[in-house]
C-alpha cells in the first residue's frame, strides 16, 4: 500500500499528466469556446448592420463622407458593408457556409483597417475571421453537422 502511494506522489505535480489533464478538457471545452467566439464575432457585425439598415440616409452619408472607398460609390458600398454584416453574421453564427462569411468579414474589417481608422481590435478580427476562412468551425456548427452527415 505505501508503494503505490508513494508512486501516487511522485507523478502528482508531473508535467506530462498536467498536459494530459489540459490537453482533454481543451478537446471538451474547444466546440463551446469557438461557438462562443462566433457568435460574439457575429453579434458585433449584426448590430453594425442593424444600426445601418435603420438609417439608411446615414449609411449612405458615413459611406460617402466619413470612410469613403475610392473604387466604390457611395450608395454601392453602403449596400455592400449591410449586406455582408446582415447575411455573413448570420450564416458565420450559425455555422453555415462560415468559411466564405469569414472571409468576405475579414475583407471588411481589412478595407475599414486601410480606408478608415486603423485599430488593433480590426487587426485582432482579421486575425480571428482569417483563422475561420483557413480552417471552417468546430463541431458545434451547421458546416460539421452538414458534412458529418454527408460523409456516412
Amino acid at each position: 500500500m505505501q508503494k503505490t502511494a508513494n508512486i501516487f506522489q511522485r507523478f502528482r505535480h508531473s508535467p506530462f499528466l498536467r498536459l494530459k489533464v489540459y490537453s482533454g478538457g481543451a478537446a471538451i471545452y474547444w466546440h463551446f469556446f469557438d461557438a462562443f467566439v462566433r457568435l460574439c464575432i457575429a453579434q458585433t457585425f449584426l448590430r453594425s448592420g442593424l444600426a445601418k439598415l435603420s438609417d439608411w440616409e446615414t449609411a449612405v452619408y458615413l459611406a460617402s463622407n466619413e470612410y469613403p472607398v475610392s473604387w466604390m460609390s457611395a450608395e454601392a458600398a453602403a449596400t455592400t458593408g449591410l449586406a455582408i454584416e446582415l447575411i455573413a453574421s448570420v450564416l458565420l453564427a450559425l455555422g453555415l457556409f462560415a468559411r466564405p462569411a469569414a472571409l468576405a468579414m475579414g475583407a471588411l474589417v481589412l478595407v475599414s483597417q486601410i480606408v478608415y481608422i486603423p485599430t488593433t481590435t480590426n487587426l485582432f478580427l482579421i486575425a480571428l475571421l482569417t483563422w475561420y476562412a483557413l480552417y471552417g468551425p468546430a463541431s458545434l456548427s451547421l458546416d460539421r453537422i452538414v458534412s458529418n452527415g454527408l460523409s456516412k
